[in-house]
């Protein structure tokens, strides 16, 4: 599963300072502005925290988002921060998947190779609510953009919670010791849902970090004791 998961820009803005086509995280991308500012000698003599944003054109135009004035002398921080703005969101997965059940490691052929992709990363979705008004259930959702499985998380779920849940499955539901079920989310490309009998938060998160997630990229929530 993923091992770096980083947030990338692409410049549309600053064509004189750095590629187009490129895309760069957050470290570089200060490293370079600030590597710019130093070959450009844009720092303000008096306060050195300032940077002379009007002396540079091509600067100017890339802290100039067309909705706030671009102040004549900008905070070196505040000025990256425009900079981070006015480009394009992108991430970075890359990693190594694993077998379910198991902790080896997949063959490196069949490694997940780093993919980049537009826009932020969002965080695996794992909710516990209550179903039909009487019974938790644990919904896992937004797993696919990091490489994972709908089939084989319930697959490994299954036997994890097996011993976590004395429940009974609603009665629209198939009458198993414990239910694990793969369901399509409304809406075209909405990926799928893995529900879990019971609540079950804990064990989703254990198998999701077994599979190398971070647990900055989990976001949890009971709903049970909610009104």
């Amino acid at each position: 599963m993923p091992s770096t998961l980083v947030p990338m820009g692409k410049n549309t803005l600053l064509t004189p300072i750095y590629s187009t086509s490129a895309l760069y995280t957050a470290i570089d991308l200060r490293a370079m502005f600030s590597g710019y500012i130093a070959a450009k000698q844009l720092q303000n003599a008096n306060e050195p925290q300032y940077i002379n944003v009007s002396t540079d054109s091509p600067l100017h135009s890339a802290l100039d988002d067309k909705k706030d004035h671009v102040p004549e002398h900008c905070k070196r921080d505040d000025a990256f921060k425009r900079l981070q703005r006015n480009m394009q969101a992108w991430h970075s997965i890359s990693g190594a998947v694993r077998y379910a059940r198991t902790s080896f490691l997949v063959p490196y052929h069949m490694r997940l190779n780093e993919v980049h992709r537009k826009g932020s990363l969002s965080q695996v979705s794992v909710v516990a609510k209550m179903r039909q008004g009487k019974r938790p259930v644990t919904l896992l959702t937004n797993f696919e953009p990091y490489g994972l499985d709908a089939q084989l998380l319930a697959d490994e779920l299954r036997p994890l919670c097996a011993g976590s849940t004395s429940g009974k499955p609603p009665l629209s539901l198939p009458k198993l010791s414990l239910y694990v079920l793969v369901n399509p989310l409304p809406g075209k490309n909405a990926g799928k849902e893995v529900m879990v009998q019971g609540k079950q938060i804990s064990n989703v998160v254990s198998v999701l970090l077994g599979r190398g997630l971070a647990k900055k990229w989990i976001e949890t929530e009971d709903l049970t004791e909610k009104k």
